[in-house]
């Protein structure tokens, strides 16, 4: 997409969402458009607790950042990048901290043991073997009770270029994996599938081709569009049928040519959310309208009608009002003003006799008024 025409929409969409007050979305556009203009390339990684996003996300920074780092990264979003050496908490409530490093890692571990008060961590490191410009996410898992931390995981979603569902060998085929990746490719998003700890696999028990062909019906089954599926051991590289090194050179591709499809992937983000406050709005007003008829049960036709009668009347005034209601007010106050008298009675009296008496042919009584007219 041409990037002024993707500037207007993205303009045009974050004016409306202030104009209706909606926080989150324009907090989200905004993002978008700070993206556009950094040219910044965000990689996600999301699934269920436990499944090995950590392990693989350090073997793709070259340094066991996540594991030892202080954060607990099940219970909030995790960004790294190549830059500045520093730690930068969010909380839920108040102003973020910076800690330029060397800064007090139990500090800041103190701060994110509690997944309500703290949303994100942004760690910046300048040895990683990542090029300056890409964001490294590592979301909670989307398993979460918490709804607080799925907003979390969809709010780094809508940000990234490409996502990286990752799954655990033994919980691959659950309804949640199917309908958030289904969702997720049918918002545009590039979605690559991740089944990671395959050296649980037994071939006794299993061929590792029937087990793989299950895995691809069962998502082509739900409708599940990804770019690819990767089978693969993060912890035991020797592991057989590992397809770490092609996921690898995946990324390893995809971060030289980032820049290509950015407007694109903007765009498909632009959608995703706009889409998705459609059906919000459209879920509500259903509930409404439901709400709304449980009230006017039981209220007899013949009242029914007067009441639409007096909402139709009502509803062209409105409409009549709208059209030109500034012009009218105007009109209006204009015509107050040119017929108030804007001085007391008494005052009027007088100033009515003093305008008489100044005309020439004025006279008072009949005997001596020259005095009297004086």
């Amino acid at each position: 997409m041409n990037k002024e025409l993707l500037e207007n929409k993205l303009t045009a969409a974050y004016e409306y969402f202030k104009k209706i007050n909606h926080t989150r979305n324009m907090n989200h556009v905004r993002h978008l458009s700070q993206k556009l203009t950094d040219k910044k390339y965000g990689i996600a990684f999301a699934g269920h607790f436990s499944a090995g996003k950590s392990r693989l996300i350090n073997s793709i920074l070259g340094d066991n950042i996540l594991p030892s780092s202080p954060i607990p990264t099940s219970a909030n979003l995790v960004k790294v990048y190549k830059g500045e050496d520093y730690s930068r908490v969010f909380f839920s409530k108040g102003k973020p901290r910076k800690y330029l490093a060397p800064y007090d890692y139990e500090l800041v571990k103190s701060y994110c043991r509690d997944g309500d008060a703290v949303s994100c961590i942004e760690l910046s490191y300048s040895n990683l073997h990542i090029p300056e410009g890409v964001e490294i996410m590592d979301t909670p898992g989307i398993d979460s009770a918490d709804d607080a931390h799925r907003m979390v995981t969809e709010d780094a979603i809508h940000l990234a270029d490409i996502i990286f569902y990752v799954m655990d060998y033994n919980h691959v085929q659950s309804e949640l994996n199917f309908s958030f990746t289904r969702d997720l490719t049918k918002a545009g998003k590039e979605v690559y599938l991740v089944i990671n700890q395959i050296d649980k696999h037994r071939e006794k028990e299993l061929s590792f081709d029937t087990f793989k062909n299950s895995v691809y019906k069962a998502f082509e089954g739900w409708g599940v569009k990804a770019k690819g599926i990767y089978f693969i051991s993060a912890k035991y590289p020797d592991a057989p049928h590992n397809q770490y090194q092609e996921l690898m050179e995946l990324l390893e591709d995809k971060i030289a040519h980032r820049n290509d499809n950015l407007e694109a992937s903007i765009y498909a983000s632009l959608k995703r959310i706009i889409t998705e406050y459609i059906k919000a709005t459209e879920r509500d007003f259903a509930l409404q309208k439901k709400e709304a008829g449980a009230i006017l049960e039981g209220i007899g036709a013949e009242k029914l009608q007067l009441m639409r009668n007096e909402y139709d009347s009502l509803s062209h005034e409105q409409s009549i009002l709208n059209e030109d209601w500034e012009e009218k007010y105007k009109a209006g106050i204009a015509k107050i003003l040119d017929n108030a008298y804007l001085m007391p009675t008494s005052t009027r009296d007088l100033a009515r006799d003093y305008l008489e008496a100044c005309q020439p042919s004025f006279k008072v009584g009949f005997f001596g008024r020259g005095k009297k007219t004086e």
